[in-house]
Parts: structure tokens; sequence; C-alpha cells
């Protein structure tokens, strides 16, 4: 402070000085004519004018050297500021170890994901931290045809130290997939990578040339550790049979189950997630739905097109069905079959509009047989039923020991809620399961929900019953998957 007090009075000094001389400068015989339009004739006067403009032409040069020099000093001063503000800073005395929690939060963060190598180029401190910790290199971010995508990917190896590492790919087509191969880029992660993610570019692409014979044979080739999968932004018919593996008459026959044998990768999957996009194709799939006016027309998505063969080893499935004016035929009695040891599964349509129609669910007309599920812990079907029938058909197949998480939709039918709820309850009652949590998607608040909740928790004391209009993140449920 007393630097300071002394600075600030040199400068008030020199500034009363540096007044003082310009008051004598511009004092002149002349200052009562200035601002007039007098015409000096006499020789004597223009000498006397003469060294008065140099005089201040000087005075003004002199002025400008000073100003400079002030503003070369007002710089050194501001950055001697911010260094020393820097000591003050809080993220200066974060500990290190904090820091590297910070640093894996910002770098695995969906929305806009910090790369480590950036975190590693802000400083030194930095720097030792970010290497320090093999944990904040094994998320790799890469897109698909970068020339960059090699060196970025083996460095990230590198640093990871032999971590199970997971690879996001995003802009994926065939054209970028090859181009990934020949370079190299995949070849560090054979042993490591445990959970994967596809983010497609090329819906087109994909559907002509990939069926579930072809994905399973690359990720057998490239990946045969992978325990994780996530196919985004990814068409329907993508992933159906070529006429080798599966054809129309498996389907009526219901023999659509493959040999795990067969499957070398897919059949190891412990968590799949896929997310169907609406269809970008020209060609009209001869599988299709049409109303009785003849006007709209929907594709009919058998569930076991998707999933033609046995996941006995799948604990996690999730399937958001954004795609527009089609259909996901599902029957539960044989997908309790085909998914024995299932843990959690979500499955999301888009929801419905008076004024469009954009996505709904239709589960067969009438469920034969039972479908126990005996380790299913949460079920989500946030989905539009087409008729209440679907909805109990559903529920009245069901048998689910250990459910303690379920979230639902209802239909927009009225006259349906009563004997949903019923077929809901027998299920529940049926199940014998520990229920914890029971959350009703619906857009509209319903007075018969808090009636019902109460009915419930008699049953079930602790269970929690809430309603409203929700979506799932997906990106939330998948961080144990990949991290």
């Amino acid at each position: 402070m007393a630097r300071a007090s002394g600075l600030s009075q040199s400068i008030s000094q020199a500034r009363s000085n540096i007044d003082s001389e310009i008051d004598a400068l511009l004092h002149t015989p002349f200052a009562h004519l200035l601002g007039t339009n007098h015409n000096v004739t006499s020789s004597i006067n223009q000498h006397q004018l003469c060294e008065l403009v140099e005089s201040l032409s000087s005075g003004v040069d002199e002025i400008d050297a000073i100003i400079k020099h002030l503003s070369q000093s007002k710089v050194r001063m501001q950055h001697a500021k911010k260094e020393h503000s820097r000591f003050l800073s809080v993220v200066i005395r974060v500990p290190d170890d904090v820091l590297s929690i910070i640093f894996k939060y910002v770098s695995r963060s969906y929305q806009i994901p910090v790369p480590p190598i950036s975190l590693s180029r802000v400083c030194r401190r930095w720097r030792t931290v970010a290497l320090a910790d093999p944990k904040l290199w094994n998320s790799i971010h890469i897109t698909a045809g970068s020339k960059r995508a090699s060196s970025r990917c083996a460095e990230m190896i590198s640093r990871s130290r032999l971590l199970p590492t997971h690879l996001f790919i995003h802009g994926v087509n065939t054209e970028s997939m090859k181009a990934m191969e020949q370079n190299g880029v995949l070849a560090g992660l054979r042993d490591t990578c445990k959970g994967l993610q596809l983010s497609y570019n090329s819906r087109r692409t994909w559907a002509e040339s990939v069926s579930f014979g072809e994905l399973d044979n690359w990720l057998a080739q490239h990946f045969p550790n992978l325990e994780s999968l996530s196919l985004l932004d990814c068409y329907l018919a993508t992933w159906r049979f070529t006429n080798e593996e599966y054809d129309d008459s498996e389907v009526e026959n219901d023999d659509v189950t493959g040999s795990p044998d067969i499957y070398r990768a897919l059949s190891r999957l412990r968590n799949l997630h896929i997310e169907v996009a609406e269809e970008n194709n020209p060609y009209r799939d001869p599988y299709r739905y049409e109303e009785e006016d003849g006007e709209e027309e929907c594709q009919l998505l058998d569930f076991r097109r998707v999933f033609p063969f046995h996941f006995s080893n799948l604990r996690r499935l999730i399937v958001n069905h954004v795609a527009e004016d089609s259909f996901i035929v599902l029957d539960i009695v044989k997908f309790s079959v085909d998914f024995p040891n299932l843990e959690e599964f979500y499955l999301v349509s888009s929801r419905f509009s008076s004024s469009d129609i954009t996505a709904r669910t239709e589960p067969p007309v009438a469920a034969q047989g039972t479908a126990r599920l005996p380790h299913l812990r949460l079920l989500s079907l946030q989905l539009e039923w087409d008729h209440p029938a679907y909805l109990i058909d559903t529920f009245h197949a069901l048998t689910l020991p250990s459910l303690t998480d379920l979230t639902f939709s209802f239909t927009y039918q009225t006259h349906g809620s009563e004997q949903e709820i019923r077929a809901v309850e027998a299920c529940l009652s049926r199940s014998q399961c520990p229920l914890r949590r029971l959350y009703i998607d619906t857009p509209r608040a319903k007075p018969w929900i808090d009636k019902w909740a109460i009915r419930l928790k008699e049953t079930y004391p602790c269970l929690q019953v809430d309603a409203g209009e929700s979506w799932r993140d997906f990106n939330h449920v998948k961080k144990s998957w990949y991290y």
C-alpha cells in the first residue's frame, strides 16, 4: 500500500508540473486573437509565430512520448495484476485429487465433452494431473474418417495404461469404417475395449450393406471383449437379415432364435442400446400397416427382426424408437424367452398427437402363455399403446418377481383406464415383487392416480408414486456402462 501511495503522489506531482508547462506554452501574445480571422502582416510577428508553432509541436511530441511510455507501464502493471490475481483464484487452490475428479466430469460430458488432451495443454500443473490419471484417457471420442483420428486414438490408448477403454465413434458410415480398419485406428483397442458407441451418419448406405451377421463379424474381429454397445441414429432396416440369414417363413414359424455360437460378439453383450431412426430410404418396405381409410401406411417392425437370436447374457436393454409412421410388434412371451436374464429394459417410442400420427407401439392382440422375467428389476414402457387391449394383454402375461421400478404409459382412451389398472395390479399381485417406485407417464393430470396410489401403498408402504410427462436421459442411464 505504501508503494501505491508513493506512485499516486508522484503521478499527481508530475501531472501538476505538466499542466504548468502546458499553460506556459499556451500563454502567448496572440491568445486574444485565437478564433478570429486576423491577418498577421508584420515580419516580426510572423517569425514569432513560427517559433511558437515549433515549440507547440515539440510539446505535442513530448506528450506523445510520455503517453507511449505510460501505456507501456500500464501494460506491465496490468500483466503484474493478472499474475498476482491468479494466487487468489479458487481453482489454483483445488487439490490435485479434486482437480482430477473435475477433469473426469468435464471430459465425460455427453453434451460438450472436453478432450483430456485439451485439458493437459492449459498449464504444467494441469498436464501433470491429467497424465497421472489413466482413467481420464480411457473414454475415446473420435470422428470416423478424421485424418487425426489415428494419432489421437493412439495417444489416448497409450495413456490409458491398459485400463478397460470405451470408444465413441461419431459419423459412422461404410467408407469411414473401412478407412479406420486400413489406418489401424482400432488395432490398439482389440484387447481393452469394453464399450462401443456408434453414431451413424448415412442410414441409407448402412441399410443397403449391413446385416446382423456382418455387424457381429466386425465386432468379433476388432472388439472380442466387448460388453456394452450403443447404436445411435440407425434405421431398423439396417439390422434386418439378408435372404441367407433370415426369411419370412421363420417369422411365421416363430423360429428365429439363432445359436449363440454363430454370433460370437453380440451374444456376449451385457448392455445394448439401439436408437431407431425414421426411414431415410426411397424404397418402401413390404411389411407395412395400412389404416382403414387407406391414407396412413406404417411399417410393421417385428421386435424379433431387431433381435433374431437368444441374448442369454444381456442384462440391460434400451430401445429408443423415434421413427415415425411405424409399429414395433412386441410379443412379450417370446421376449422373455429371448432375454431370460434381463435386469433393466427401456422401451420408448415417440408420443401420439391427435392431429398427426407419429409413432405407436403394438404388442400382440393376445399373448399366448406367460412371460416370466425373474431378474428384471426395472421396466420402463414409455410408449403410445394403440388400444387398451395391447397394454392389458402385455401385463396379463407378465410375471416380474424382482421388479422394483416400473414406468409405463396408459392409453389416452378414458374408457380403458379401469381395465388397465386392474391388469397392472394383477401383474404386481402375481409377481409378489418388492416394488419401490411407480411412475405413470402421462401428459395430462388424472385425478384417479392419487386414489390409486393410496390403494397401492396398502400393499407397498414404501412405494413412491409419481405421474407426469417425462423423457428418459439415456446418457445418464448409460454412465454405469461406460465409466
